[in-house]
Parts: structure tokens; sequence; C-alpha cells
């Protein structure tokens, strides 16, 4: 709670201090999953995050607590992810009902009641169809030929990387970094982004091959990072993969 807060918004004075910001777990998602875009996690990418951290962040690994602590951990940020986005599908759904200010207090009680059954369910479906939506593709062994093919693609309009990431691969593209305004992007939380500079090494959402090309596949929710899944094929993502991972070396 020192970093996220009790209510797993991130509003507090630990927060406000570190960059990257924790989570905040009130909109309903994270970014570091199996599913794509804004579907639900899976339990068991809570729990790889609990156990590995969040590397060159404040999230550290938690993998010194007992095994039935990570799992109590892993039930209690599941519940502020299905609260978070329980409430931001009630007040989505109340804000887009018509502006009644004659309506009696029960009516206003039973649409509150009515939204709240709804959004419930559908965030109960969402969490029991995640394992659906995994990433079904996995990246393809590495040679000088696919790292070749992917250093092609990653300077390429068609991907686009460099536009973020730079030509180098340091992390300022022309749209991502100004010299004089500074850092151009933001997520979904008002938060600074600064694209991964691969030649660090270090990546947020793990550094193995499988890691790697998940990210590139799904996108990172909640920011400017789309997922290429049916934008590229499973070979070109292959390829980007191992050509991010050579630029370290």
């Amino acid at each position: 709670q020192h970093c996220h807060g009790v209510r797993g918004d991130a509003e507090t004075q630990t927060a406000k201090i570190l960059l990257p910001r924790p989570r905040d777990f009130s909109l309903g998602f994270t970014k570091f999953k199996s599913t794509p875009g804004n579907a639900a996690p899976l339990r068991a990418d809570l729990h790889r995050v609990l156990e590995q951290g969040v590397a060159s962040t404040a999230m550290a690994s938690f993998a010194q607590l007992d095994a039935l602590e990570r799992v109590q951990l892993t039930d209690y940020v599941q519940y502020l992810l299905m609260r978070g986005a329980l409430e931001t599908r009630v007040g989505s759904a109340l804000a887009a009902l018509p502006s009644d200010e004659a309506a009696a207090p029960a009516e206003i009680e039973f649409r509150i009641l009515q939204a709240s059954q709804v959004a419930s369910d559908a965030v109960a479906a969402d969490w029991r169809n995640a394992k659906s939506l995994v990433l079904q593709s996995a990246p393809g062994p590495e040679s000088a030929a696919a790292i070749a093919r992917g250093r092609a693609l990653y300077s390429s309009a068609r991907a686009g990387c460099s536009m973020c990431h730079g030509n180098d691969g340091k992390g300022r593209g022309l749209g991502a970094w100004d010299p004089e305004l500074g850092w151009l992007l933001r997520d979904v939380w008002g938060n600074t982004v600064r694209p991964a500079d691969f030649s660090y090494g270090s990546f947020h959402g793990g550094g193995s091959a499988e890691q790697i090309y998940r990210s590139i596949a799904l996108g990172v929710a909640g920011t400017p990072m789309a997922g290429y899944q049916g934008t590229l094929g499973p070979e070109e993502i292959s390829d980007l993969t191992h050509y991010l991972r050579s630029l370290s070396r």
C-alpha cells in the first residue's frame, strides 16, 4: 500500500516521486499480461509480476514471500482490478443516461443498481474468458538472418518502431522526444511514457524472447505501444524480437 495505496489507485506520496509511477489499478486493467488490449489478465500474469518484479522500476520481486502469501496478494490485486473495472463501467453507463432532474430517488437508485448488475456480469465474463484470448504463437529460433530481417523491419514505415524508439533503439524517436519539449507521449493515467531503450537490455515486461514477443504482438495496455498482432505476421514479430534482443549485446 506504500506505493499502490489502499485502494490501489497509486495516489500516495511515494507514488508521486517514482518514475515510472506505480500501477494504478482503478481503471481495471494492467500492462504486462498474456491477453490483448484492455482485456482482463490471467491470474498467472499477476502472479508472475509479483514473483519477477518489473525490471528497472521500483517494483521489486516478492519471490521471498511464502507461496500462500503470494497467492493472497494475487487475490487482492485481482479484486482491485475487478472493482476498478466495475466502477469504470458503472460510471460510463450512468453518464450515458439522459439527464432527468425530476427523477425520483427510487428511480435513480434503480438505475444505479441496474448499471451495477450489468457491469458486474460483464467484468466477471471478462475474467472467465481471459484464457481464450491468450496469445498462442511464439518466437522462432534466433539466427543471424532473423536478426537482419528484424533490423530492416524495425526501420521500415510498415512497422514504424524507430518513430518512438529511435533509429538506434535508445528510445528517443521523433514521435516520443523533443529537445525543447521533452517527452511527448502519455499513458491513459496521464503519466509520461518513455519508450524502451533497447540498448540497455532491460525490458519492463520481461527480457526473455517469449516475453518480448508477447509485448510486440499484444502491445502494452494503457500506453501508446499498440500490438502488432494482425498487422505483422508471427515470423515478422519473431524477427523483431531477435533484433531487439541483439541491441543490448
